[in-house]
């Protein structure tokens, strides 16, 4: 009796000979995600913007909203520019992988990083609306930001890079490129590891700009 397998178009593929794993369906689900959060998060913002005007309670329900509807683009975006970077990188490195099925790793690891915010939200409502009675209580350390004093600098914009959920995301990276490329470890990890680079250098860049 066989054992009952994920139909293909809901999970990554590793296999480099194989078909690529699909795109639409890790995009769709990070939507979901994005909602999931977004309605756990929802009812603790009265209290946090209680003391503020009725015009910014609703301008953050909205833009919540909005981030909701667009988070597969902001996904696609962030996916095509990580999956450029590694596939650019492993084709200096002598490996040979598809663009096409390195994207659609990529795009399963973005799902699994939406799981922080997710994380995040679960936090703020077992904290209950009396625990979030400024903007600023709406914040939880995930990583070592925890140990800053100015959790919105640069540095500690960099250390939020560094979490439980980052980690699980580069080993996934790490073990998708070495495979998807035949790469091995090593180049898979390098690989993994710029995707990791880049991701923390653009929230950098957002704290410096802000």
């Amino acid at each position: 009796m066989s054992r009952p397998t994920c139909p293909r178009f809901i999970r990554p593929s590793f296999d480099p000979d194989g078909a690529p794993g699909p795109v639409a369906f890790p995009l769709l689900s990070l939507a979901g995600v994005t909602m999931l959060s977004v309605l756990v998060t929802a009812p603790l913002l009265p209290g946090a913007y209680g003391g503020q005007a009725p015009e910014v309670l609703q301008g953050v329900r909205t833009w919540l909203w909005v981030l909701v509807a667009v988070s597969p683009i902001l996904g696609l975006a962030k996916g095509l520019a990580l999956t450029g970077m590694a596939w650019s990188l492993l084709l200096l490195l002598g490996a040979e992988a598809r663009f096409r099925a390195l994207l659609s790793l990529t795009l399963f690891g973005e799902l699994i990083l939406s799981t922080q915010g997710l994380w995040i939200a679960c936090v703020l409502r077992l904290r209950g609306v009396g625990g979030t009675a400024a903007p600023e209580d709406l914040r939880v350390f995930t990583g070592l930001d925890i140990i800053l004093d100015d959790p919105s600098s640069s540095l500690g914009a960099l250390a939020s890079a560094v979490t439980p959920f980052h980690a699980a995301w580069f080993l996934f990276l790490a073990w998708g490129f070495s495979s998807l490329s035949r790469a091995g470890r090593v180049r898979g990890a390098a690989a993994a590891l710029l995707c990791w680079g880049l991701a923390a250098g653009t929230g950098v860049l957002r704290a410096l700009a802000g």
